[in-house]
């Protein structure tokens, strides 16, 4: 049997050319040296292993033309061993990079990325206004980074195709901007443990699709959003730890979704019966 730990880098000439590779939960400590010498791979899963440091520059070079998914989270990677802060797979749709140990600034992916993931990492800096130019992103998740900064206005260009937006736990800050201004598929927006001002935008209205909206602790300053009730298939609503104040009144009686399960309006300064 073949060892690809144990894999003799003389024998390269002859190692198969392969398309789809999952070595994931493997223990590996570094990235396979025979990787080199893959210029084929359309799938490369090193998901849950113990690789450690920077993504050498030689990983840059492999499949570039053919890598559509990358999965290297749960590892201990550190950042990309590369001045560029754009990966260089141009069919790439898949990008999975959470749950490292990822410093710097964001990484950009090309733009025909669907999903792009690099929550649980120490990134920081502001979102690029490039990010809005991924016409095709349905999944954004940036969620327990340091990112700061505020939310360029362009990224509400994305909601045509984003289904998921989670920019939770980092330290944004200014007023959310206008979302859904233009017909959207957006099922979460999870904006929470942020440091979000100012009023909720009321073209959150016009978020139809919406399940999930998080928004708890921040420091926005608005009155109850009743108009959210507008949406139909709204499940989750989390206003927890903001400014929220004002009248309640009988806001279930005012407040009518049919699919909601879950409200937080904790550490508020809401008035009235509730």
């Amino acid at each position: 049997m073949f060892s690809f730990l144990n894999y003799n880098k003389s024998t390269n000439a002859t190692f198969p050319k392969l398309k789809t590779l999952g070595l994931n939960a493997c223990n590996l400590t570094e990235f396979p040296d025979f990787l080199r010498y893959q210029d084929e791979l359309e799938w490369l899963s090193l998901f849950d292993n113990k690789i450690h440091g920077p993504i050498p520059k030689w990983m840059w070079n492999i499949s570039e033309e053919t890598l559509e998914v990358l999965d290297l989270s749960r590892n201990f990677l550190t950042g990309f061993d590369q001045h560029s802060v754009v990966l260089p797979w141009s069919r790439l749709h898949n990008v999975r990079l959470d749950s490292n140990m990822l410093q710097g600034p964001l990484t950009i992916p090309p733009p025909s990325t669907i999903q792009y993931s690099v929550s649980g990492n120490k990134l920081r800096g502001e979102i690029p206004p490039v990010l809005c130019n991924m016409a095709s992103l349905m999944l954004l998740d940036l969620s327990s980074n340091n990112l700061n900064g505020r939310i360029p206005p362009c990224l509400a260009n994305l909601s045509k195709s984003l289904l998921i937006l989670d920019l939770g736990s980092n330290n944004f800050n200014g007023p959310i901007p206008e979302t859904c201004t233009t017909p959207n598929n957006l099922r979460v927006i999870d904006l929470g443990e942020n440091q979000f001002q100012g009023q909720l935008p009321r073209s959150l209205a016009n978020c139809m699709m919406l399940e999930h909206l998080v928004l708890g602790n921040n420091q926005i300053d608005d009155i109850f959003p009743f108009w959210l009730g507008a949406l139909p298939h709204l499940k989750v609503l989390i206003l927890g730890s903001n400014k929220f104040h004002g009248e309640m009144g009988s806001w279930h009686t005012n407040f009518r979704l049919s699919q909601l399960c879950i409200i937080d309006l904790s550490d508020n300064e809401f008035t009235g019966k509730q």
